[in-house]
């Protein structure tokens, strides 16, 4: 054999070899870290949804809170002006009405 040949053969080969089996233990570790990561990410993705439709929740309780104040607010208006003038009190007890049946 020549010379050039005899150094590919004893030595370039071995290293690329070594080489490649380092990139492919390198490319597992990879593969196992991004499919860990893909899994975490799916966990927050859930989690992001499930806090997303509680907010929601929260955001139509506070709705429904406020509607509520605002009636009591009404009825308490309506209470105090019994007292006084009776125009301003009819117009007060028709708009309850109205909001009774809206």
């Amino acid at each position: 054999m020549h010379l050039p040949y005899m150094i590919i053969l004893e030595w370039i080969l071995p290293l690329q070899l070594q080489k490649t089996k380092r990139t492919i233990t390198d490319n597992e570790q990879l593969k196992k870290e991004v499919a860990y990561h893909t899994y975490q990410t799916d966990i927050l993705l859930q989690q992001n949804e499930k806090l997303i439709q509680e907010a929601g929740e929260h955001v139509r309780s506070l709705h429904l809170a406020k509607e509520v104040r605002a009636y009591i607010d009404e009825l308490m208006s309506l209470k105090q002006c019994l007292g006084r003038d009776t125009s301003f009190c009819l117009g007060s007890a028709l708009r309850h009405v109205v909001h009774l049946f809206i």
